[in-house]
């Protein structure tokens, strides 16, 4: 699944830049201030984030929303810059795999970098 089918088509159209695109990893920057509806296109994929501006994951969250393998998905995440305040993680499934999606909005609030981990 690329970042593309993710985000739609109106979005990827504001791609900016490509920095890195393998199978299983995308990364690039759009020009959108866009985000809530960016983030909806994403939930109909994806399903809801699984941290938000709105909220924070602990350990008792992560074994409510039931992912037995979030220190891998959070391994993972890590390696890849991590998620901090302001930023969204989504984590949902792929055509035949996990997908792990970061959005990480710029201080201009008129770009933002998509990070897409296929596991």
């Amino acid at each position: 699944m690329k970042i593309e089918e993710i985000v739609g088509a109106e979005f990827y159209q504001t791609l900016k830049i490509s920095r890195n695109n393998s199978e299983n990893y995308e990364e690039v920057i759009l020009h959108t201030s866009q985000l809530t509806n960016l983030c909806k296109n994403v939930q109909r994929k994806l399903g809801p984030p699984i941290i938000s501006d709105e909220m924070n994951l602990t350990e008792e969250t992560k074994k409510a929303i039931g992912f037995l393998d979030t220190h891998d998905v959070f391994d993972v995440v890590n390696a890849h810059g991590g998620i901090w305040k302001g930023q969204t993680l989504f984590y949902g499934p792929g055509t035949n795999s996990k997908v792990i999606l970061m959005i990480w909005p710029w201080a201009d609030r008129n770009h933002l970098t998509i990070k897409k981990i296929i596991l």
